[in-house]
């Protein structure tokens, strides 16, 4: 249940025990000229580290930044398919869970990359400011005119979202939505 201050415009989220979170609630109560622009994702290109290893008869898979997935396959190529399969496994349960996703932590030697659809990025992104911003499924549907069932299909990685939705949704947690682009590298 959120607070509203009758002298403020303001929603206040509760106190949470985390930093950012408490970083996050001080910024959110500052008025909009004493906002500074602040960016808290970063990524423009999520690519998850993967570690695929040869164990007798069979290969493992495992993500340092998600220790609790792990799959196996008998072959390299079927290993790395498993691991798409499982890291989207392990995004749903933290989706199901209203968990914050880590940022992908950088590659050691020998490790392969699993780069995320910008599509999936942004469902992260929004998951992660929801769970920063310490409102109710009810209230930003409230904030986005719409129904907390609404609310529910866009927290969910079960289901496709369009990108304008998800926009749509930052925009009410306060967060501001940019893509990137750039040029790809030139093989000689």
């Amino acid at each position: 249940m959120t607070k509203h201050n009758r002298k403020s415009v303001w929603w206040r989220p509760r106190q949470c025990a985390f930093a950012r979170r408490k970083e996050l609630s001080r910024w959110l109560r500052t008025a909009p000229e004493e906002k500074q622009r602040r960016t808290l994702f970063t990524k423009s290109d999520m690519k998850y580290p993967v570690k695929i290893e040869k164990t007798g008869e069979s290969w493992l898979v495992s993500f340092p930044d998600f220790p609790e997935a792990l799959t196996e396959d008998s072959s390299y190529e079927g290993a790395l398919d498993m691991a798409w399969h499982c890291l989207l496994s392990t995004f749903d349960l933290y989706f199901e869970d209203l968990k914050e996703i880590p940022a992908p932590s950088a590659p050691e030697p020998g490790q392969v990359e699993i780069k995320l659809p910008v599509g999936l990025q942004a469902q992260i992104m929004l998951l992660n400011a929801f769970i920063l911003s310490g409102i109710s499924k009810a209230e930003l549907a409230r904030r986005m005119s719409t129904h907390k069932q609404e609310v529910q299909r866009i927290l969910s990685i079960k289901r496709k979202t369009k990108i304008d939705r998800v926009e749509q949704a930052l925009n009410a947690l306060g967060f501001e939505f940019q893509l990137g682009m750039q040029t790809k590298a030139r093989a000689n």
